[in-house]
């Protein structure tokens, strides 16, 4: 509920509008940290200290819902 007591406007209208929606730009940011850290914690697995060439790729899963990839090369580099 808004300040003044009224309800917002939902995501989808602001969407359709151009507007942004703050809730979903929070939300993406969070999920391309936690696909970081895992793309990260898998290539310290196999043993690789850098991860290079390091893409995102974003698609909608179904209608509200979508997600988000990382993924590059791991590798070792040279002390």
């Amino acid at each position: 509920m808004n300040i003044d007591g009224t309800l917002p406007a939902p995501p989808h209208l602001l969407a359709t509008n151009g507007g942004e929606v703050p809730e979903y730009t929070k939300l993406m940011g969070e999920a391309r940290e936690q696909a970081l850290d895992r793309m990260g914690e898998e290539a310290r697995a196999l043993g690789a200290n850098a991860v290079i060439n390091t893409r995102f790729q974003t698609s909608m899963v179904m209608t509200g819902a979508a997600e988000l990839l990382a993924y590059g090369t791991a590798v070792v580099l040279a002390d």
